[in-house]
């Protein structure tokens, strides 16, 4: 069955870098999709880039622009297709990068994760 999961980073200034950790919901057995979007406003619809590897960084990394929606909500078609299995009480990790000089700092990225389990 297919579910999702999400990871929220806070950017709080112009061209920051944050990094995250997290760990994926114990059911989860395979990453089939990943987005990722800001809850800004701007004429840029691109910010930045999100770049997160699977596994405790053991895994593939991918790099995924950072875009501007206008809701969280996404549909399944707005998910970049990545297929790698998800071990075991293993992280994911990686960054946002902040390329903008939006005025509308701080603002949120929520980064989604479409599993299988």
């Amino acid at each position: 069955m297919t579910f999702f999961h999400h990871t929220d980073v806070t950017i709080s200034s112009n061209g920051q870098l944050a990094t995250f950790v997290d760990k994926l919901p114990g059911r989860a057995k395979r990453c089939i999709g990943l987005s990722a979007s800001a809850d800004t406003h701007h004429a840029t619809k691109a910010l930045g880039e999100v770049s997160v590897s699977l596994n405790g960084e053991r895994g593939q990394t991918v790099l995924l622009p950072l875009r501007i929606l206008d809701a969280y909500l996404q549909r399944r078609n707005d998910f970049y297709r990545f297929i790698q299995d998800v071990q075991q009480n293993s992280h994911v990790s990686g960054y946002v990068q902040d390329h903008s000089n939006a005025p509308s700092v701080p603002y949120t990225v929520r980064i989604y994760f479409m599993l299988t389990d």
